[in-house]
């Protein structure tokens, strides 16, 4: 919980901040919030409000980290003012190459839209034996379980 805790303060400080730059400009148009997953991207909607738009590339139900780059990703970062990402390789099976085939410099790693939300948090440590067995489960709600 304390790790969740400190994304979302991240996510909230970058938010703020870029909404505070964006707010001086009387015409301006609503910041795009791209986050890689739903969860993220729902953050931003309540930091920002009616102020930015959100759109997100991985939905709550689905795995993220077996998901295979397809073209729509690469349409929804071609439209990201900020970029949040989790982090600690959750996204490791895709996001480098749809970030590369992107044509928006805000989604690359070094640029100063781009929020990594592990970033600055105290990670517990743990070892490959202690997560082997671990299972994941998702929520499905459209078909009502846990997967």
């Amino acid at each position: 919980m304390r790790i969740f805790s400190r994304n979302i303060i991240a996510v909230f400080l970058v938010l703020a901040a870029c909404w505070s730059a964006w707010s001086r400009e009387a015409d301006a148009k609503k910041l795009t919030v791209v986050a890689t997953t739903e969860h993220y991207a729902a953050i931003a909607k309540i930091v920002g409000g009616d102020k930015i738009e959100t759109r997100y590339i991985i939905k709550g139900y689905q795995n993220p980290y077996g998901q295979e780059l397809n073209p729509e990703m690469v349409k929804i970062l071609d439209k990201a003012d900020i970029f949040v990402v989790n982090g600690q390789e959750l996204e490791v099976g895709w996001l480098s190459e749809s970030t590369a085939r992107s044509h928006n410099p805000i989604v690359l790693a070094d640029s100063a839209g781009y929020v990594d939300a592990s970033e600055g948090v105290d990670i517990i440590p743990y070892t490959a034996d202690e997560i082997q067995e671990t299972p994941y489960f998702f929520l499905n709600i459209v078909v009502g379980g846990v997967h």
